[in-house]
């Protein structure tokens, strides 16, 4: 009888072992940790990858502006040399016997002016003139009783040979400029200030500062004739 229980007891204890469910394995952690792990790992090298684009798109753009660059100059001297072969020959600029003279016109302008000691402006000419008008000034000058040539900016200035030194006007002056056969003023200086053959080689602005206005106004007169 106690083997009869023992193998009933055994055969209940096998049943009752077979009824329980099967423990299911743990999950493995491992796998979802390792995770993260790769992902930090591949930030470093998606941010290289992204620098190295970057980095290639900046030297391809600055290769194409520097083609752009040396391509502008080639066309550049292109075109130079282009207008260079269409310019007209040297010699075409050499001046003609006309453009010389004046050229030395105005050079003897200055030299003539130089030697009347410089001009004298509006302002200072009315302050000579004991506060003349302006429209006083100009009524002289048309009446030819005062010289004047064109100045700077195109505004008239006054040799200060036709004064004297208390700043009054050098007597026989509108005589001899009247005698002239020109109005031009830079004619008149030049006469004025040069030596003259008809008064021996002298000049007239100094017989006019002797008071010889006679000699001086025949002088004038035979300006402009034949052998004079």
């Amino acid at each position: 009888m106690p083997a009869i229980r023992k193998t009933a007891a055994k055969t209940a204890a096998t049943k009752a072992a077979a009824k329980k469910p099967a423990k299911k394995p743990a999950a493995k952690p491992a796998a979802a940790a390792k995770a993260p792990v790769r992902k930090a790992a591949s930030k470093p090298a998606a941010k290289k990858r992204a620098d190295g684009g970057a980095s290639l798109g900046v030297a391809v753009s600055a290769a194409r502006g520097v083609s752009k660059v040396r391509a502008g100059v080639l066309a550049e001297r292109e075109r130079i040399r282009n207008t260079a072969a269409r310019l007209p020959a040297e010699s075409a600029h050499q001046l003609d016997a006309r453009a010389r003279a004046i050229l030395r016109g105005r050079e003897i302008a200055e030299e003539d002016l130089r030697t009347a000691g410089g001009s004298y402006s509006l302002i200072e000419v009315q302050g000579l003139l004991h506060g003349i008008s302006r429209q006083g000034v100009q009524k002289r000058v048309a009446a030819r009783d005062l010289l004047a040539v064109p100045g700077p900016n195109n505004k008239r200035r006054f040799p200060a040979l036709q004064f004297n030194d208390d700043g009054s006007l050098l007597t026989g002056l509108p005589e001899v400029t009247s005698a002239m056969p020109t109005r031009n003023g830079w004619a008149i200086l030049n006469f004025l200030v040069n030596p003259a053959s008809a008064l021996g080689n002298l000049r007239p602005i100094d017989l006019l500062r002797r008071g010889d206005v006679e000699h001086v106004v025949a002088a004038a007169r035979m300006i402009g004739e034949p052998g004079r």
